[in-house]
């Protein structure tokens, strides 16, 4: 969002808000798919459906709310389209830095949470 977006002044906070917004959520909640099994998820493993269906639907939530008129009366604003295949870059690498890293911890102490 500062880069890309230049949402990098006053100005531009919602726009920065908003996008943050929807990123940390949807990135908090793949975490907890990252984190459950050893193997690679979505792939190898995949969670029971309540487990699926409550992620999603929080991802659902944030990627919807900050165009809603409740996510506007609380500062969110409408992100523009091309901020969504950014989202899905920054998403992809952060699941494969977060596979990496654990790999490497299994690799180092032969266990898994």
């Amino acid at each position: 969002m500062w880069f890309v977006f230049a949402a990098n002044s006053p100005e531009h906070a919602a726009l920065f808000q908003s996008g943050w917004f929807i990123e940390s959520l949807i990135s908090q909640t793949l975490i907890v798919h990252m984190i459950r099994t050893r193997k690679v998820p979505f792939i190898q493993s995949r969670a029971s459906l309540p487990v699926l269906l409550s992620t999603g639907a929080a991802c659902v939530f944030a990627l919807v709310f900050p165009f809603t008129s409740w996510g506007h009366s609380l500062g969110l604003v409408s992100l523009p389209w091309n901020y969504f295949p950014w989202l899905v870059l920054t998403l992809a690498a952060y699941c494969v830095v977060t596979q990496v890293a654990k790999g490497m911890f299994i690799r180092r102490f032969a266990t898994w949470l």
